[in-house]
């Protein structure tokens, strides 16, 4: 299966409270995070992404602007399809803005599943989402989840079928959890990976000065 088909789900909707700011506004060497982002999940092949906001929308929308146009609809831009949506109960979790993606990548003929990719998690190598994709587009796993050294990571890849599952799970019950319902999952596979980002979880201010750290450009 080819990447360019297939949707990429970025959670952004958090408070981002330990961060202290909007995650997805912080400046990476002077490029804001959700864009550099959306940069290199383009320069992999991807041509569509759905972009969940909660906590701080307006923020996000005021500092780029044309997002306002992405609202609810699909949206190009520098060769991106974007649809931004607003989960207006963030408070409910990361499943439920999940939950928001589903009808969107469900609706689109080509995809028979979406790759979902939190903002806290920088955007691996092109590698590591072709070893993640379906081979074939009759190659069904319900979901592919990324390991590296024994742990488990992301962007995961999930199966139509799955999300639609997921979509009838109340968000007040104790199942509304995406690592709980993969592991009930009898159809999955965990794909070890080479590419450590996977695991990345820049949360608060000490990862993320050390994530730039990493990633100074030389100069």
């Amino acid at each position: 299966m080819e990447l360019t088909y297939t949707p990429v789900i970025i959670l952004a909707a958090g408070k981002s409270s330990r961060m202290g700011q909007p995650k997805g506004l912080l400046k990476y060497h002077g490029q804001l995070w959700i864009e550099q982002q959306f940069n290199w999940i383009k320069a992999n092949g991807f041509k569509r992404i759905i972009l969940v906001l909660g906590y701080h929308n307006e923020s996000f929308l005021q500092q780029i602007p044309w997002l306002n146009q992405s609202l609810n609809s699909w949206y190009i831009h520098e060769n991106l399809e974007v649809k931004t949506l607003i989960n207006k109960a963030p408070e409910r979790g990361s499943f439920s803005s999940l939950q928001e993606a589903i009808s969107p990548v469900l609706a689109l003929n080509q995809s028979t599943g979406a790759f979902l990719l939190p903002i806290d998690v920088p955007c691996p190598s092109k590698k590591t989402w072709l070893q993640l994709c379906p081979k074939t587009s009759t190659s069904k796993p319900m979901a592919n989840i990324p390991i590296f050294e024994n742990k488990g990571g992301h962007p995961v890849y999930l199966n139509n079928l799955f999300l639609k599952k997921l979509s009838l799970i109340p968000t007040e019950s104790e199942d509304a959890r995406l690592d709980y319902q993969i592991d009930k999952l009898e159809s999955q596979t965990r794909i070890h990976i080479d590419d450590n980002n996977i695991l990345f979880n820049l949360n608060d201010k000490k990862a993320w000065e050390d994530f730039l750290k990493l990633t100074q450009p030389q100069r």
